[in-house]
């Protein structure tokens, strides 16, 4: 039986990093699939669909495209973020 392609999963961004002139390389950590590395194609650009969606902490739902190389994000919808959480921690502590 053959591999499948489309992958729907729900994991937290720990890193992103540019990538190219429009894109970013994402490390995601997602229960089902691990620590995986994909690429957020035009999240870069002011008018892309992944634009505010790639924020490192953020939980997400995910629709990745499984090549041989590497996974590609096609789809993103945030759950929760932590950033706000944690610099509101960090600040009781200063």
């Amino acid at each position: 039986m053959a591999e499948q392609r489309n992958i729907h999963t729900t994991g937290i961004i720990l890193k992103k990093h540019a990538f190219g002139e429009n894109d970013f390389s994402v490390t995601i950590y997602s229960p089902d699939l691990g620590k995986i590395q994909a690429t957020a194609k035009g999240a870069r650009k002011m008018t892309g669909s992944l634009n505010g969606h790639i924020e490192t902490l953020n939980l997400c739902n995910f629709q990745l495209y499984k090549s041989p190389v590497r996974y590609t994000i096609v789809q993103c919808q945030v759950l929760k973020n932590f950033k706000m959480n944690a610099a509101v921690h960090a600040k009781k502590y200063d």
